[in-house]
């Protein structure tokens, strides 16, 4: 007989690991009073090390990612404010000729959502793009999962909606005699 000095045996149950691996220990000693049993951990300790790289990846994904939505977020929130800075003459005469408030918000956040759109259609092709990339590190999703697409562009729409929406709110509080001498 030739000696193994990593022998695994796996077991599987509803109990609780401790509980498993004392049976375990129970059941090798019947077989063999001298063989002993040097470790015995579950599985998923086992696998935590080997994953361990694949989970830091994950985090640091969603870190840069949520830096850059936030990023991204002030960047539009930035240029519709410019932009309504820039229009401040245009809101009050539109105003003063009986523009609704609402019509003044629904104008800057179109703008907005166009742009947005521009911004989420070029990183939906970047990012089919790359999936090619990610294959190695997705478990379980495809790397054109549809949901996983659709969550990301509503998530985005979403930021950029808030992020034009405040400024083009500010627009619509302008008072149109103030406008007017604003030059």
């Amino acid at each position: 007989e030739s000696y193994r000095s990593a022998m695994i045996l796996h077991t599987r149950g509803t109990a609780p690991p401790e509980r498993l691996v004392e049976q375990a220990r129970g059941h090798i000693a019947a077989l063999d009073g001298e063989l002993p049993v040097l470790s015995a951990r579950p599985l998923v300790e086992t696998t935590r090390g080997a994953l361990i790289f694949f989970d830091l990846a994950a985090t640091m994904l969603f870190i840069f990612g949520a830096a850059g939505m936030a990023l991204a977020a002030l960047g539009t929130y930035g240029l519709v404010s410019y932009t309504v800075r820039q229009s401040t003459h245009e809101i009050g005469i539109r105003m003063a000729l009986g523009a609704s408030a609402l019509s003044v918000v629904r104008q800057f956040v179109a703008r907005g959502l166009r742009l947005g759109a521009a911004g989420a259609a070029l990183g939906l092709a970047a990012a089919l793009g790359a999936s090619s990339l990610l294959r190695t590190v997705l478990f379980g999703v495809s790397t054109t999962d549809l949901v996983s697409f659709a969550r990301a562009l509503a998530i985005v729409c979403a930021v950029v909606f808030i992020a034009t929406l405040i400024p083009a709110w500010r627009a619509a509080q302008t008072k149109p005699l103030s406008a007017l001498r604003h030059q």
